[in-house]
């Protein structure tokens, strides 16, 4: 295991690590208070009075660190932030293999900390598997190397002018849909394009282990076409106003002027026959131990069929994105109700913050990162996104330092990770996005244009607003990205704000609400289909 890190004493030389105090050197006068996060007075140079300051604002100055004279090879942290070494660990000073086994060095660092030493390994040292095993796992390398900004956790970023060559030769290509036996439905019959979108496949499972249930209640079995009209019921009901009971009502309202719904003479099914089919509705079987092993099994399995339809039916574009999907849930959780949902995510600052997080893919993230790019780029995929959270690798210190005289300016800087090119491109539009990429250019683009509002003072109309067109100029791989990136939340807008499904739908059981979000994406998929 690898030893604690020192504390620093007084005495000690620092120097500042946070944008306050960054890179000031100066010397501890007193230990204030020692413990998880201890406090010094510091006398920085320039300063007549020492200041308080906390172990996380300052680092011991390099320039002052002890050196051993033998030279430990490169090591690359595992998981548990223990540093491992390469076999061949340990050399002397005249170059020959010494005998120490084992060694070991503490990096581990928390997130907030921006120390480093001009020792740093290269990023590009790190073995093959080792790699490998640093991408699968998550974990983290060696921090910022503090007096050169170039270097992000070990890895070292090379300054651009222009990157003309783009490293990606695919050509453009649309989204494609592939047509059963290529027979080409009618795109203009909404009915057409959801038999060849929703998972089909699963629908003999869903009728049988419905109808087991309904039988079990002393309810006639049901059957596929019954099925197919209890889900145009169900998306029926986001048509209307009313909820419950009132859509199979045959009387006007007293308070209102719109004719009723009428659902049972509309579509031939009762009220009670909708509701017992809904309370049975199943789409695979399990047994106790099954469920208690994985609980989200009675949606996996709608979740798989729907993932293996879309695989046969969809061929992706050039761009594919990755985002989140949310369906909202206040219900209960497992940890305090056995029929409680197995997970859910909160995010305060999300507007319906407490619902089930599910991953989608469409025709870019908070999932940017390098780690991301290298590996997608291992499996033939080039990425691009922004740089929020997930910034380990990312030369996140030389951006925020570089000086961007004007909205629209861009610096670009390229690194090689294990045989593969990646660029880090930072662009100022009011404020700054920080993007990785390992494909694209940054040759100029067709420039961004917004509409914005400004306040006008004239003497005929006196003060009053008028709209003009703001353009940002960007290059390639900015406009790649962000002519892109919207797609999901597009998506999104349109099944949660438009078909409102979800709240049509109501229930207090955590599956229903799953799947209507699933059956939401599915007819927001049609409506996309047919245009």
């Amino acid at each position: 295991m690898p030893s604690k890190k020192q504390p620093l004493k007084q005495n000690d030389h620092i120097l500042g690590k946070i944008k306050k105090f960054m890179n000031r050197k100066g010397v501890i006068q007193k230990v204030a208070a020692e413990g998880t996060i201890s406090k010094y007075h510091v006398l920085f140079e320039g300063d007549s009075k020492p200041q308080e300051v906390t172990s996380r604002a300052i680092q011991c100055d390099p320039a002052f660190l002890p050196h051993s004279p033998q030279q430990v090879k490169q090591p690359f942290i595992a998981a548990g932030g223990e540093v491992l070494m390469s076999p061949a660990s340990n050399f002397d000073e005249e170059g020959e293999q010494g005998n120490t086994q084992g060694a070991v060095q503490d990096t581990s660092i928390d997130d907030d900390d921006e120390s480093g030493t001009e020792d740093q390994p290269m990023f590009d040292d790190i073995p093959d598997s080792s790699m490998q095993q640093l991408l699968e796992t998550g974990t983290t390398i060696p921090k910022d190397d503090a007096t050169n900004p170039l270097i992000a956790h070990g890895l070292k970023w090379t300054l651009e002018e222009c990157i003309s060559m783009d490293v990606c030769r695919d050509q453009p290509k649309n989204t494609i849909i592939n047509f059963p036996n290529g027979v080409v439905p009618d795109l203009g019959n909404f009915y057409s394009i959801w038999k060849l979108l929703f998972p089909y496949d699963i629908m003999p499972d869903c009728v049988q282990n419905t109808s087991l249930l309904l039988e079990k209640g002393g309810l006639p079995p049901t059957t596929s076409t019954e099925m197919e009209k209890w889900f145009g019921i169900t998306f029926a009901r986001t048509l209307f106003k009313e909820q419950g009971r009132d859509l199979w009502r045959t009387e006007m309202h007293v308070e209102s002027c719109c004719l009723p719904a009428a659902f049972g003479t509309r579509f031939g099914m009762s009220r009670n026959r909708y509701d017992s089919i809904l309370s049975c509705l199943r789409f695979g079987k399990f047994s106790d131990l099954e469920l208690l092993h994985n609980p989200w099994l009675p949606v996996q399995c709608f979740i798989d069929a729907f993932n293996t339809n879309q695989t046969k039916i969809v061929s992706p574009g050039t761009f594919i994105l990755l985002d989140e999907i949310m369906s909202s849930w206040l219900g209960l959780e497992a940890d305090y109700s056995l029929n409680g949902i197995p997970h859910k995510t909160k995010i305060k600052r999300k507007p319906k913050g407490v619902r089930v997080e599910l991953k989608a893919l469409i025709d870019y993230s908070a999932f940017s990162s390098v780690a991301t790019a290298v590996a997608l780029k291992q499996h033939g995929t080039y990425f691009i996104g922004i740089v929020k959270t997930a910034h380990k690798m990312y030369p996140k210190q030389f951006m925020g330092t570089h000086d961007f005289s004007k909205r629209g300016d861009h610096v670009a800087l390229s690194a090689n990770v294990q045989g593969h090119q990646l660029f880090a491109v930072g662009w100022l539009d009011g404020k700054r996005k920080d993007l990785v990429s390992a494909c694209g250019t940054t040759l100029p683009s067709t420039p961004a244009t917004r509409t914005r509002q400004e306040v006008v003072v004239s003497a005929d109309k006196g003060v009053s607003t008028r709209p003009y067109l703001r353009t940002t100029p960007g290059c390639n791989i900015v406009a790649s990205y962000f002519d892109n990136f919207h797609f999901i939340d597009v998506h999104d807008h349109m099944r949660q704000g438009i078909l409102k499904l979800e709240q049509h739908w109501l229930t207090r059981n955590w599956v229903y609400r799953v799947l209507s979000t699933l059956f939401g994406v599915i007819v927001t998929d049609c409506y996309y289909a047919s245009r």
